[in-house]
């Protein structure tokens, strides 16, 4: 890994590690939390439409990338019923273990996700032109996808301890991703990086929709505010994404 490659890592490390622990310094109320989901959920949401799914498919892959969307989407239904109709649980329980599933699936999406986000950072060390316009997309979106990403794990009742280790552990995944992209020749319409980004983008896809959608609007209080806060996060994510492509 070269010099620039490091030092933007090192850069999106630090971002994203603040983003997540901002959500554990202070004690957020369940009303707060919730606005929180449904920000995330609109981040989710255009992460998915305007990141995700476009690159996936802008390949001679598009069709596969298509497919592997979908198994991405089943597959997570598929899990989350399936435990949840065995689990025998009671209504709050059942509740708390959907949790537990929503955050254990995010974690991972956003786990390859983000190796796969390490691919630009390395494409950002190489071309000035585009360089400071990847960096700067790539740390917009890094603070509320893991602050997100703690507030799903806090509303599972992961412990604190455990938090920060799924935090750090995610956070790692961009200089993971630098480091083993920027050594494979990668070219457009690459067939595994096509699946991957479109099994995440299927994943990401049925947790906003199959799981912070209801959890956002499943109170009836703020349930305006909410959706306005779900629209400014997939509008900024939809901006990055124009941002992203015009400085490709």
């Amino acid at each position: 890994m070269n010099g620039s490659v490091a030092l933007y890592s090192l850069i999106v490390f630090v971002v994203a590690m603040s983003g997540g622990i901002l959500a554990l310094v202070r004690r957020w109320t369940d009303t707060q939390l919730h606005m929180i989901v449904a920000f995330g959920a609109g981040v989710f949401l255009g992460a998915t439409f305007v990141h995700l799914l476009p690159q996936a498919m802008s390949g001679e892959h598009g069709e596969v990338a298509g497919l592997a969307a979908l198994v991405g989407f089943l597959l997570v239904l598929f899990i989350e019923r399936f435990l949840l109709t065995r689990s025998g649980k009671p209504d709050a329980a059942a509740h708390h273990h959907s949790h537990l599933i929503v955050s254990t699936t995010a974690l991972i999406g956003l786990m390859i996700h983000t190796i796969i986000g390490g691919l630009g950072l390395a494409v950002a060390s190489v071309n000035p032109k585009v360089g400071d316009v990847i960096l700067i997309s790539i740390l917009a979106h890094k603070i509320p996808e893991t602050f997100v990403m703690v507030t799903l794990m806090m509303l599972a009742g992961i412990r604190v301890s455990r938090i920060l280790i799924n935090l750090t552990v995610l956070c790692a995944m961009t200089p993971v991703g630098a480091l083993v992209l920027s050594r494979v020749a990668l070219v457009e319409g690459n067939l595994v990086l096509s699946i991957l980004t479109g099994i995440v983008a299927g994943t990401f896809l049925y947790v906003a929709t199959g799981n912070l959608l209801p959890e956002v609007f499943h109170l009836k209080q703020r349930r305006g505010l909410n959706l306005v806060l779900l629209i400014i996060g997939a509008v900024i994510m939809a901006a990055l994404g124009f941002v992203w492509h015009e400085g490709h």
